[in-house]
């Protein structure tokens, strides 16, 4: 039997880790055997009870939960047939939360209507909270008020908490320990999601593969360089040195950093490159026409491969075509008369014409 492993170690819901992401990542695996690693300070209560749904219509999945494992996280492993837990890990349940904003000045009749709204969504949200609870209480063995409690605590509770309340059936030994209070990154996530931050006091183990190791290891494969020599570490770049007038500009792992003013050169210099273009564009299009005006006057010049030899061709054309000599008699020492119709005796005759030279 195949096993198939899914990673969860973000945000639920919509632009995160979704029942379409779900559905599709399940796709099929029917027959295999699933492994979904969590860790995860929750997210959409609606995306979560949904993929929960489906980890239970699968059958043979085991949840494996690393790290702060809170809110709907902790709904999508209710859904799978086993839960193992890394031992001193972080498990929090909390009554279901929705987004409340109302601003500005309101009148005795626009509080009325605002509580009365506000009634409404509590009784909504207390309708999920319930669903979810039965949840926990199905998985735990544990009685709905007493699952009630512990939400509205908000408490973290250790894997052997966690096991101890029946929410997981498995703590294993983690190999590394981390503090997860101390580390400013996991707080400002905590707080970022409405969520309590652990007593500082004593040391959390936590996983290898847990959340923040995943994670430092999927950014270090990200960024490693492609050369192991010490100069593929760093890159100049010459030619932007010249538009920013500067001596050097290096690029590292961590990236290049440009203030707003040489942001601005670089957008002058590529304007200036785009105009070159346009112009160098027109020169050719005018060089074409040119040519072929100059073929179509003979063969020979359309034969010729360069402008050079072109007007080459040209000017032996030119030298190949004897001069004309005007038509009519001009002067009386003009021996060459040519027949155009013209009585020139006559006209020669007539006194006027006498004694011109």
């Amino acid at each position: 039997m195949a096993k198939k492993i899914l990673i969860i170690d973000g945000s639920i819901g919509q632009y995160g880790y979704s029942k379409q992401w779900l559905n599709y990542m399940l796709n099929g695996a029917d027959n295999d055997e699933i492994e979904v690693q969590i860790s995860s300070l929750g997210g959409s209560v609606d995306h979560a009870i949904s993929m929960h749904d489906r980890l239970a219509s699968h059958g043979n999945v085991t949840a494996i939960l690393t790290g702060m494992v809170a809110s709907s996280a902790t709904i999508i492993a209710l859904g799978a047939k086993s839960t193992r837990m890394s031992q001193n890990s972080m498990y929090l349940i909390h009554k279901a939360m929705i987004w409340i904003d109302e601003w500005g000045t309101l009148n005795e009749d626009d509080i009325d209507e605002l509580i009365a709204k506000l009634e409404k969504e509590k009784n909504e949200v207390a309708k999920v909270t319930l669903l979810v609870a039965k949840m926990y209480a199905t998985k735990s063995g544990k009685g709905v008020k007493d699952i009630l409690d512990l939400m509205k605590k908000e408490t973290w509770l250790t894997a052997d908490e966690a096991k101890g309340w029946g929410f997981i059936d498995e703590v294993y030994a983690p190999s590394k320990v981390v503090n997860f209070a101390e580390d400013l990154s996991i707080v400002a996530m905590l707080h970022a999601n409405g969520l309590p931050v652990p007593a500082q006091t004593g040391e959390i183990r936590i996983d290898e593969e847990s959340l923040f190791n995943r994670l430092s290891g999927r950014l270090a494969e990200f960024f490693k360089p492609k050369h192991n020599s010490e100069n593929s570490m760093k890159k100049q770049f010459l030619n932007l040195n010249k538009v920013l007038k500067v001596d050097k500009l290096e690029a590292s792992a961590e990236g290049v950093y440009l203030n707003e003013d040489q942001l601005s050169a670089i957008d002058q210099d590529l304007a200036a490159h785009a105009r070159a273009e346009t112009a160098r564009t027109t020169a050719e299009t005018s060089l074409t026409n040119a040519t072929t005006a100059l073929d179509s006057i003979d063969e020979s010049v359309s034969k010729a491969d360069t402008i050079e030899n072109k007007v080459a061709a040209i000017k032996t054309l030119l030298a190949s075509k004897p001069g004309s000599k005007p038509a009519g008699i001009q002067g009386k020492k003009d021996n060459d008369p040519k027949d155009d119709g013209v009585d020139w005796d006559t006209l020669n005759s007539l006194p006027h014409m006498q004694d011109i030279d």
